[in-house]
């Protein structure tokens, strides 16, 4: 039963050189970071069916998906959405916290910047860790973090995340974190 459609994407030209480990010839969907997906427009026409056919929908719309994080990247002319405004603060802390590099460890500090800034948010709107629902997904992408933390610094103690938790407020607050009502519950 899902809807779908046509659809346009939209990709930014970095402009890099192809990286042949990546194929032959570079393309919009090429791994190379040539190009980057800012946005796409899916035209909702149709449901399909159970036997593959196609509906047409009643009410039709355009579902529309763009990245700020991709945008900003476009914009700052770097194709690694981590380098932004929205995760560099969290990245700087990450690599005081390991003593390690993000050049050298991008995709462990990937995960536990993404992770950690959707948990403080998650946690900050009532949201517990727990086995069930949202607080299942909210404990994995804690113990996630977490673990590539530990993989890089085994020593870090728990209180080591409050610095994370720290950039995380102060780069959102007022906007989704209060950090007189909410820090101590977060970091908790």
């Amino acid at each position: 039963g899902e809807p779908g459609g046509p659809d346009s994407e939209v990709f930014y030209d970095f402009g890099i050189a192809h990286d042949p480990k990546f194929g032959e010839s570079c393309h919009p969907n090429c791994d190379c970071g040539r190009f980057l997906e800012i946005g796409n427009s899916v035209f909702m026409l149709y449901q399909k069916q159970t036997d593959g056919s196609l509906k047409e929908l009643a009410q039709k719309n355009v579902d529309f998906g763009g990245g700020l994080e991709r945008l900003m990247a476009a914009i700052d002319g770097d194709p690694d959405v981590f380098k932004t405004a929205f995760f560099l603060p969290i990245i700087k802390e990450i690599e005081r916290l390991t003593g390690k590099e993000y050049g050298k460890e991008p995709a462990a500090m990937r995960i536990i910047c993404d992770h950690l800034k959707g948990s403080v948010i998650m946690i900050a709107e009532g949201l517990e860790p727990s086995n069930k629902q949202q607080g299942y997904v909210l404990r994995r992408l804690l113990r996630r973090a977490a673990l590539k933390v530990f993989r890089m610094k085994p020593e870090a103690k728990s209180q080591d995340f409050d610095a994370i938790i720290a950039t995380i407020f102060a780069m959102y607050e007022g906007i989704y974190l209060d950090q007189k009502a909410d820090f101590d519950r977060v970091s908790g």
